[in-house]
């Protein structure tokens, strides 16, 4: 019988459900594919959570990712020392109640877009206006 190495990440595992909504989190190496995930390949970086002792392995889902991606590129080197904000949600994934874990770069927002799927987007800047454009009530047709 042929085996092969087993690649499995090791460590502590961060778990969502110890998380609160906001709490900052630092990504501290690169992400890498754990092939032998509980189901199927995923995505692992290693992170540092404010408040916790450590680093915990943390796995990043696809919406996670993207924003990432969005924010700095594709090259998962490029994201080591950036921080995050922890997002987590409490969904019903296969009848089973779960905390999925967003975690959100600064300067984005987590939302959904039209057909309700959760995204994560760069946040709108807010228009100033200019004082000397002020509107003037009186050209106001009301």
């Amino acid at each position: 019988m042929q085996y092969t190495k087993d690649e499995s990440v090791r460590g502590d595992w961060l778990r969502a459900s110890e998380l609160t909504e906001g709490i900052q989190i630092k990504i501290v190496s690169e992400t890498k594919t754990n092939p032998n995930g509980k189901f199927g390949p995923e995505e692992v970086t290693q992170v540092k959570i404010k408040g916790f002792e450590g680093v915990k392995n943390a796995r990043l889902n696809k919406t996670t990712l993207n924003s990432f991606v969005d924010a700095w590129g594709g090259e998962s080197k490029n994201w080591i020392g950036k921080v995050v904000t922890a997002h987590p949600d409490k969904q019903t994934i296969s009848g089973r109640r779960v905390v999925v874990l967003y975690l959100v770069p600064e300067g984005y927002k987590l939302t959904e877009d039209a057909n309700g799927y959760v995204v994560i987007v760069k946040n709108e800047p807010v228009p100033v206006v200019d004082s000397e454009e002020a509107i003037n009530t009186e050209d106001l047709p009301f």
